[in-house]
């Protein structure tokens, strides 16, 4: 029996779970942890092309399917936990692992920003979101679905909409339309402090009001004229109409001029 508490929607057409496969760079040397492995038709997947598959699932309803396929398969673990409470560093094998899931879209913001956090021993991430997510983590500055998620997600990997996922191919069919995502991590941006995600949801605090505005909330300012000056802004500019790396240069400003 499902749960609405958990926001489970099941994919368990094996064509486009295929497909979305085929758009991953999951291979035979790869250690690979599935969020929400269900009934586990992912996860059969994953353990013909991963070298260790970990399959995280926090309702315990689904083990009779799960169990059964650990049973069957050496190279699959099956971890009953909240993805969130759950140690990455602690599964990292020989190499970076790489993440694959379909997310509950209750708890979607929390997941992705766990595993923003956790980059540093994440190669790679392909996660089946809502479109209007997915949208806005690949959108451009003026465009209207641009906004922090986009410039955090811009920055620290290289992501893209690899998929579109019809509502009609999920069980319960839910309200909105999925697409699956790729998200690349960059190695030199695997160390960028947590405190550059807080100044930017801070710039886009007010998201229509000026910068500057959004800025008097956290700054004082004689260290925002500074940032304007030193970044080259104009005084009437709005944080949706920033580039994604012009965000990290403002930070580093403002931490170069804290320290």
């Amino acid at each position: 029996m499902l749960k609405k508490s958990l926001s489970q929607h099941l994919l368990r057409e094996k064509n486009i779970l295929k497909k979305m496969l085929s758009r991953t760079d999951i291979n035979e040397s790869d250690t690979v942890v599935e969020i929400g492995a269900g009934t586990g038709e992912l996860t059969v997947l994953l353990k013909d092309v991963a070298n260790l598959v970990y399959a995280v699932e926090i309702d315990r309803s689904f083990s009779s399917y799960l169990d059964k396929i650990a049973l069957e398969n050496e190279n699959v673990k099956v971890i009953y936990d909240d993805f969130l409470k759950l140690d990455l560093k602690g599964l990292k094998t020989d190499g970076p692992l790489k993440v694959i899931g379909n997310i509950p879209y209750g708890i979607t913001g929390p997941i992705l920003f766990k595993i923003f956090g956790e980059r540093k021993w994440i190669k790679s991430a392909f996660l089946l979101l809502q479109r209007e997510v997915a949208e806005r983590m690949t959108a451009k500055p003026k465009s209207r679905s641009f906004g922090s998620l986009s410039v955090i997600a811009q920055i620290v990997a290289d992501v893209r909409i690899e998929l579109s996922v019809p509502k009609e191919l999920f069980i319960p069919k839910p309200r909105v339309e999925s697409a699956f995502v790729s998200l690349f991590f960059k190695e030199e941006f695997k160390t960028i402090k947590p405190a550059f995600f807080e100044f930017v949801r801070t710039c886009f605090r007010h998201k229509r009001k000026l910068l500057l505005n959004s800025l008097k909330s956290s700054y004082k300012i004689p260290l925002i004229e500074y940032l304007f000056e030193k970044a080259g802004l104009e005084k009437g500019i709005r944080a949706e109409e920033i580039p994604p790396d012009k965000f990290l240069e403002m930070f580093h400003i403002i931490e170069g001029k804290n320290e």
